[in-house]
């Protein structure tokens, strides 16, 4: 009898070194790591299509957050549905990166991480 109590007691101590072990081997899920960025979100107040001083055609967003904005795609940009970003009234929300592309105009114009518009 005391036999089988010493038996039951180990297999207990075993399985639960098992439980405190196992979490550790077992992978973590995670979500998809998206491009990071700044936050943008708005309505496009213009688009503003490629000029001699500026070859690169942008959108100009009058963002949330009181300053209007210049944003273009750019390789690597993800652009979801309604992919409407030329159509003034149209809402973005999205990211975009802090370095903003070389161009002959008076404002900044920063190339998008990842936006999606309203339809």
């Amino acid at each position: 009898m005391q036999h089988e109590f010493i038996e039951k007691i180990l297999s207990v101590l075993l399985l639960t070194g098992i439980f405190f072990v196992l979490p550790g081997q077992v992978p973590s899920t995670q979500a998809a790591i998206l491009p990071s960025g700044i936050p943008v979100g708005g309505v496009v107040a213009a688009f503003v299509p490629p000029t001699p001083l500026c070859p690169v055609a942008h959108t100009i967003v009058a963002s949330f957050n009181g300053a209007p904005i210049a944003l273009t795609m750019a390789h690597g940009s993800q652009l979801y549905p309604f992919y409407n970003l030329v159509k003034p009234g149209t809402f973005i929300l999205g990211t975009y990166l802090p370095a903003p592309v070389p161009c002959a105009v008076p404002y900044l114009i920063y190339p998008i991480a990842q936006v999606g518009t309203s339809a």
